[in-house]
């Protein structure tokens, strides 16, 4: 193979994969926001059931928010420690792992 540098593949499939999140990235940080809304407003469900359940409804859409963003964050930061070329050997290793040959 030898020392040629070519693009980076896993760059490439890092890219792609944010592409991907960020198609769902939205849908998935907003899936708890109606119902947070509808337990803490008190207009859809109430009495001392909602009121021991809505903070806890409340605290998970909060959750899911930050892990919405923080598999965002991820993304980058492996985007960000990639080089934009690497040796041909290291593109096929990457290939080949991606394939399940390794």
């Amino acid at each position: 193979m030898g020392d040629k540098m070519v693009p980076n593949p896993k760059l490439s499939a890092l890219k792609q994969l944010r592409g991907q999140w960020l198609a769902q990235h939205e849908s998935v940080k907003t899936a708890l926001d109606r119902p947070a809304k509808d337990f803490g407003g008190g207009e859809v469900i109430s009495g001392p059931w909602r009121d021991k359940v809505a903070p806890e409804v409340t605290g998970r859409r909060d959750r899911v928010n930050k892990l919405a963003e923080s598999v965002l964050g991820a993304i980058d930061a492996a985007i960000a420690a990639e080089p934009a070329e690497v040796t041909e050997s290291e593109a096929q290793t990457f290939r080949w792992m991606r394939k399940g040959n390794i």
